[in-house]
């Protein structure tokens, strides 16, 4: 009798101090409800962070596509409200920033719900199993050693694939303007440029992203490890100094160093991830846009205005405020959100017509800067775009439950893969501040040049398809550099 009383009181207990707990949070979100949803967000993705590494033993947040996707639409989540509440930004009420927090809330919460099911769970046979974490050291080894016949074979052509790449590359730059339309002083010629050049668009990024990983997954030698490291180091350069671009130089070079992190030939430590995140932050924050366009109106950094030091100004920001737009309005004229369009967008325009009857519509970041900021579509600029804003435009509040749900799905089946994980890592970016048809382009034309090497590297080397059948793994050694 006396251990059920104290059961009981333990019970009552419990009880009294939830119901204080809820209590205590029904208060906060009344008087703060724009502090409390950011709390909030940030304490799911932290703690989902944390319970996903354990579970599936990741090396680093850099090589891990959920981790890194969650890191990234936090910061697209909270930095815009975060300004408003320390005083930096007044542009919007508060009333119209919680109304736009919540469906980043709804869509977070829908996401951890698809990663989560996705992740515990797969179907077997029409049955439910509990699936064992995605990627253990035994299994990653394994992998490994399927593949060591075939990947040295890939270096020749994914270097002669970069070097195409590279060479593209430069002609499109001279048909921008050449020389002229280099340099961060020159960026919104360049915009200009792009707007109206004639022709078809080069995927010349995809192109040397999808050689950059190969050429990275076939490096055997001190010297080809030298190779590679020059050639990063000279695009770097020319993607950050010339073009101005610090998306580009993530697109290009995160696929290859999280290879090389899984592959252990780099070890990141809890500091250093400290220091990274910390240089990311300032690479996203305005600071790099003021200094940019500090160069670009050969201006003084302190004649900015307070409000172009708000952090959500540098790269954070757009997506809320491209949101916070579209949910106030109910008519969108001209614009075609639905996702078959989306993934119909890569096709060339002579088959686009003939398949749907019309030319393709406005992409819909091109659609939001001509009808919401018209002087800004006419110089040739952009303002990016939001994957909630289009879930919204395609079905409201269901939209966005459904979309963020297949998307924690997808991003769990895409981990699983082997080639697709790193393709897909730059999108743990791009996909917070493009509209789908961008995200699709990119998947579909980096996939589609990962593929067009290997096939050249059986032709070079007939022997590649032998190996890929008979895969003996037993044969051969640790994957480990060689010196010359």
């Amino acid at each position: 009798m006396g251990r059920t009383c104290k059961l009981a009181i333990v019970t009552v207990l419990s009880s009294l101090v939830m119901l204080a707990i809820i209590y205590g949070l029904y208060q906060w979100l009344d008087k703060q409800p724009l502090l409390f949803y950011i709390v909030l967000i940030v304490f799911m993705n932290i703690s989902f962070s944390i319970w996903y590494g354990k579970r599936n033993h990741i090396r680093s947040m850099f090589n891990n596509l959920i981790t890194l996707f969650l890191l990234f639409f936090t910061l697209y989540s909270i930095t815009y409200p975060l300004d408003h509440l320390i005083g930096s930004l007044h542009e919007r009420t508060e009333e119209e920033l919680v109304q736009v927090i919540q469906l980043y809330v709804l869509a977070n919460i829908c996401m951890l719900i698809g990663i989560t099911v996705a992740s515990v769970i797969h179907l077997k046979k029409g049955r439910p199993k509990f699936s064992k974490p995605l990627w253990t050291p035994e299994l990653i080894e394994k992998k490994e050693a399927e593949q060591r016949l075939f990947r040295p074979l890939l270096f020749w052509p994914a270097l002669i694939v970069l070097l195409i790449g590279i060479v593209i590359m430069a002609y499109d730059q001279s048909r921008l303007g050449g020389f002229a339309s280099l340099g961060a002083a020159n960026r919104i010629e360049r915009f200009k440029a792009i707007s109206t050049v004639e022709g078809i668009s080069l995927p010349w990024k995809s192109i040397i992203t999808s050689s950059l990983l190969l050429l990275a997954m076939s490096v055997r030698t001190r010297a080809q490890l030298k190779l590679f490291g020059f050639i990063v180091l000279l695009l770097t350069f020319f993607f950050f100094f010339l073009i101005g671009s610090r998306l580009y130089v993530v697109i290009a070079l995160l696929p290859s160093l999280a290879l090389f992190i899984d592959r252990g030939y780099i070890r990141i430590s809890r500091f250093q991830h400290v220091v990274l995140i910390l240089i990311m932050m300032v690479f996203i924050s305005s600071l790099f846009n003021n200094a940019r366009l500090s160069l670009i109106e050969d201006v003084p950094l302190s004649s900015f205005p307070p409000e172009r030091w708000a952090f959500s100004t540098g790269e954070t920001g757009a997506g809320f405020l491209v949101t916070s737009d579209i949910i106030r309005v109910d008519h969108y004229p001209e614009a075609d959100p639905s996702y078959l369009t989306s993934v119909a967008y890569m096709l060339p325009s002579v088959i686009y017509q003939s398949v749907f009857g019309h030319g393709k519509p406005k992409t819909l970041g091109d659609w939001y800067v001509w009808y919401f900021y018209p002087y800004i579509f006419n110089e040739g600029g952009g303002r990016g775009f939001s994957p909630i804003a289009q879930a919204w435009m395609v079905g409201g509040h269901t939209g966005v439950v459904i979309q963020f749900f297949v998307v924690g799905v997808l991003l769990v089946w895409i981990s699983r893969t082997s080639m697709l994980k790193y393709i897909c890592l730059p999108l743990a970016i791009m996909f917070q501040r493009s509209p789908m048809n961008v995200v699709v382009m990119d998947i579909a034309y980096a996939f589609l040049f990962v593929i067009f090497i290997v096939v050249l590297a059986a032709i070079m080397r007939p022997k590649v398809l032998e190996q890929l059948m008979n895969r003996i793994p037993e044969r051969h050694k640790a994957n480990t550099l060689r010196v010359r």
